[in-house]
């Protein structure tokens, strides 16, 4: 319900698109441990409130990421974001399915159903994620005989 302010116009389909892309960046990045695609999802002021704590801007959020170092590969499926427009730019709902699969010679499999409650803003024309919370709705470990990962590659888009 808009209450007296501006209507904000209707996100475009371009805007859908972008706001998919952003998201599914973030998974990508969070994934192959691209740190540099990480920085250019979140704004430079970024916050991201997680159970575990709350990150403020871009650089704590990537320090958080590098963490995942610590697991022998991670991998995010996301829904697309159902987005609307805001007054300062859109808000989206993800859903995401993680799997984070431990290293050493008992290897777990940490299953969580996530979902991503996002502020997106434009800046120099391109959406960026201003706050993102992450709200688990549930996990599960489930220990595994043999795991075997392939080193990931991402062809280079230029």
């Amino acid at each position: 319900m808009n209450r007296g302010g501006a209507v904000p116009a209707p996100l475009t389909p371009a805007d859908r698109w972008a706001l998919t892309d952003l998201v599914l960046s973030y998974a990508l990045a969070v994934d192959t441990g691209d740190l540099d695609r990480l920085r250019s999802v979140f704004t430079d002021d970024g916050e991201l409130h997680t159970p575990w704590g709350t990150r403020v801007g871009v650089d704590e959020i990537i320090g958080a990421m590098a963490a995942l170092e610590r697991h022998r590969a991670t991998h995010h499926l996301c829904s697309p974001p159902l987005a609307e427009a805001t007054a300062r730019g859109a808000r989206a709902r993800t859903w995401c399915q993680a799997r984070h699969l431990g290293a050493g010679d008992s290897p777990r499999d940490l299953l969580m159903s996530i979902r991503y409650d996002d502020e997106m803003v434009r800046v120099g024309g391109e959406w960026r994620i201003r706050r993102r919370r992450l709200e688990l709705a549930w996990s599960a470990q489930v220990a595994l005989d043999e795991v075997s990962v392939p080193e990931v590659s991402v062809p280079d888009s230029s």
